[in-house]
């Protein structure tokens, strides 16, 4: 018997929340597909918990990132 393979679907719209490597959470958004590829926006939230989708930060773009954490 052939295993099914699982296909993971993504679509425009879909938000991931992102665990950054100084322990805080980020999100990135699908904005388009192109053939096989995707154009991916990163959003200005950064927190220390995974957003809720409520979170107006979600539907912005990172335009600047000129911070430095410690």
């Amino acid at each position: 018997m052939a295993k099914e393979m699982s296909k993971n679907t993504v679509s425009i719209g879909d938000i991931f929340a992102v665990s950054l490597p100084d322990g805080n959470y980020g999100a990135i958004r699908v904005a388009d597909q192109i053939d096989n590829s995707y154009l991916i926006i990163t959003t200005p939230y950064l927190g220390t918990e995974i957003p809720l989708i409520e979170n107006e930060l979600l539907g912005d773009i990172l335009l600047q990132n000129r911070f430095f954490l410690q």
